[in-house]
């Protein structure tokens, strides 16, 4: 997912809050879903640590880029989602690689 960023792209994540490469990664990983992830799935797509994914998540929902939402089948399990914010944002960010 590195090879995906320009620096215009890193510059308008960090302009909203995004200061550490596992969020970025993180919210890259859910971008790319039409769904949201268990929090364990998320982790292992954005490369990062489960360890890391609950601070990583914590910060991010802080920024009001993601939430975390309880699973139908299974209210036990955690899912994470970008919020409208966050999906504006990546939208943002991509457009920033296509451009020339």
């Amino acid at each position: 997912m590195y090879h995906a960023m320009t620096p215009e792209s890193i510059r308008l994540a960090r302009d909203s809050g995004v200061t550490a490469m596992a969020s970025l990664l993180v919210l890259l990983a859910l971008a790319q879903q039409s769904k949201p992830l268990p929090m364990a799935k998320a982790a292992e797509t954005a490369g990062v640590s489960p360890a890391a994914m609950t601070g990583t998540v914590d910060a991010l929902a802080m920024l009001g880029l993601v939430e975390r939402r309880a699973a139908q089948d299974d209210r036990r399990k955690v899912l994470v989602a970008l919020t409208p914010k966050g999906a504006e944002l990546m939208g943002e960010c991509l457009l920033a690689v296509t451009r020339p």
